[in-house]
């Protein structure tokens, strides 16, 4: 059960961090000059915010769609920045190299590997029992 917690914990570091790169963006001038771009970032970084704010509510509930939303938020959080380090590395070979790729997608790295821990201690455990 102090998993859960840690993911519960987990989740609302993930909120935070959303809401700070949200208003990073509104406050920066270099996003003030596109701001159709920023707001494909907001849309995006917003409905991820609250599927992950519904994860939270099922988790704190106990009820089974919240143990599925959990786990559906944890596989998608790991599976974004293998998807964004792959893109990058594609698309920025020839001007960059691997080590370059790797110190801009270091953070989003971290938190995939995290959300994949996460991931894996809800399948293997039997903490599924406990959610009605």
């Amino acid at each position: 059960m102090k998993v859960i917690y840690a993911n519960i914990l987990w989740f609302s570091a993930l909120l935070i961090g959303l809401v700070g790169d949200a208003l990073n963006r509104h406050s920066d001038s270099v996003w003030k000059s596109m701001p159709d771009v920023r707001n494909n970032y907001d849309l995006v970084y917003g409905l991820l915010g609250l599927y992950v704010g519904v994860s939270i509510v099922g988790l704190l509930s106990k009820k089974k769609w919240g143990y599925s939303f959990a786990l559906s938020a944890n596989v998608t959080l790991a599976i974004i920045p293998i998807s964004i380090l792959i893109v990058s590395i594609v698309m920025l070979e020839p001007d960059a190299s691997f080590m370059n790729v790797m110190e801009i997608n270091l953070t989003n790295i971290v938190v995939g590997l995290v959300s994949f821990g996460f991931w894996v201690y809800l399948v293997k455990s039997n903490i599924r029992q406990s959610y009605v």
